[in-house]
């Protein structure tokens, strides 16, 4: 988290009358925060922007919510010609998601007038009702509207909270992304695939076989046709490969061994066996096994499946 004093800086507090809460300086001029913070005004009329950036509390003078209420989001713009802080980097819906099981930094304001605060979470899991990520503990009030930061950049914005259950809930970036930039245009700093690709994939829970084997029968087929002996190997060190590159500190236990697994001349034993350990060891390696192959050289049917089963496996919670 080395970057993390550079991307604080683009942290500021949003106060509506009595209450308060977080934002994030996108851009000169554009603030991210959570709408709920806002309030009701149509333009915010009484919601200022405050900041070590300046010396002087800043006015809102407009509010972009989220088209028909669907998420609890808002832009809010400020004069552009006052703001001393560079906007934070954000990361590229393509390379920068976080998932289940990928450690955080949350920054923001827990009260109206001390410094803003800084604590560390884990994502703990996808809420598929409210379309969300759920953090391992709750944060305090005034976060609300606080960015999520990974190594300095940002990769969500929290929302709310849940005192008594321990837990916080975030947008993920690529729920917004798109709306942020309708609102900012060519102002925004995206970092493009910073994070490796395989990190939008959970570390867990673990696929149960029969699930590996209901999302995955088609890929199956298809690799037992495609890939044996040596080119199996190499499919498996591909995989393997790419989930030590999301995760560095992943043990042996944690990946493929071919010690563990039939002949790889033999691919009607050798391939169901791979992709059901692979389940059992994380969603991510899975995706990594089903990332690994050639996807040019699939059918039509097979890329539906190939992309389904990836679908699913992003938002994996134990249940497909």
């Amino acid at each position: 988290m080395s970057d993390m004093p550079k991307a604080a800086a683009s942290v500021v507090r949003v106060r509506v009358g009595k209450r308060f809460g977080s934002g994030l300086q996108l851009a000169p001029g554009y603030v991210l925060t959570a709408d709920h913070v806002i309030g009701a005004e149509p333009q915010g009329e009484s919601a200022y922007v405050e900041s070590s950036a300046w010396s002087m509390p800043q006015r809102v003078h407009t509010v972009h919510r989220y088209p028909a209420g669907a998420r609890d989001i808002a832009v809010i713009e400020i004069p552009k010609d006052i703001i001393a802080a560079p906007g934070a980097p954000i990361a590229s819906s393509q390379g920068g998601l976080v998932s289940v099981g990928d450690e955080v930094v949350v920054t923001g304001f827990s009260t109206a007038d001390r410094d803003m605060e800084t604590d560390r979470a884990a994502v703990a899991s996808f809420d598929k009702t409210a379309d969300c990520y759920v953090l391992n503990k709750s944060l305090p009030e005034g976060f609300s509207g606080s960015p999520i930061f990974v190594d300095g950049i940002v990769v969500g914005v929290v929302f709310a909270r849940n005192f008594s259950a321990g837990r916080a809930y975030f947008y993920r970036v690529d729920a917004w992304l798109d709306f942020v930039r309708a609102c900012c245009g060519d102002a925004l700093s995206i970092i493009e695939g910073k994070f490796p690709s395989l990190r939008r994939y959970p570390r867990g829970p673990m696929v149960p076989r029969h699930d590996v084997f209901g999302m995955c029968g088609e890929l199956i087929t298809y690799y037992k046709r495609a890939y044996r002996g040596y080119n199996a190997e190499a499919l498996v060190a591909k995989a393997n490969s790419a989930r030590r590159n999301a995760d560095p500190e992943v043990r042996l236990n944690g990946l493929l061994d071919l010690d563990d697994l039939p002949d790889p001349n033999s691919p009607p034993t050798f391939w169901p066996s791979a992709f059901a350990y692979a389940g059992l060891k994380s969603p991510r390696l899975l995706a990594a096994l089903i990332e690994a192959s050639d996807e040019e050289s699939l059918s039509t049917q097979e890329r539906r499946a190939r992309s389904e089963a990836l679908r699913t496996l992003e938002t994996w919670s134990g249940t497909p």
